[in-house]
């Protein structure tokens, strides 16, 4: 499992666009980066910085920690948070501060 105090925003950034695989109870989501961006300075290396992904309507999740993978990251627990849905998606957020 990677650990997630390694990762920075320019590990992210570059993956936009692509499908990251979520572990929700058994099922698998399939929640598509839409943007990084970095929130200023803070103590973590490289600053803090925020993902947005855009997954399916059904099922939604709840905010919490799930498992995700990615071919280029490996696999680590992300804390995610619903921020809203549109006709096609709901948007979640991960924050690393």
């Amino acid at each position: 499992m990677t650990d997630l105090s390694t990762l920075s925003h320019d590990d992210y950034h570059p993956l936009v666009g692509e499908v990251f695989k979520l572990d929700a109870a058994g099922d698998t989501l399939e929640l598509v980066l839409d943007n990084s961006k970095t929130l200023g300075e803070g103590q973590r290396e490289g600053g803090p910085f925020s993902l947005l992904f855009k997954g399916p309507k059904e099922p939604m999740l709840a905010q919490g920690t799930f498992p995700i993978s990615h071919d280029k990251l490996g696999s680590h627990e992300l804390f995610i948070v619903p921020v809203g849905e549109d006709n096609d998606a709901v948007h979640y957020e991960a924050v690393f501060g």
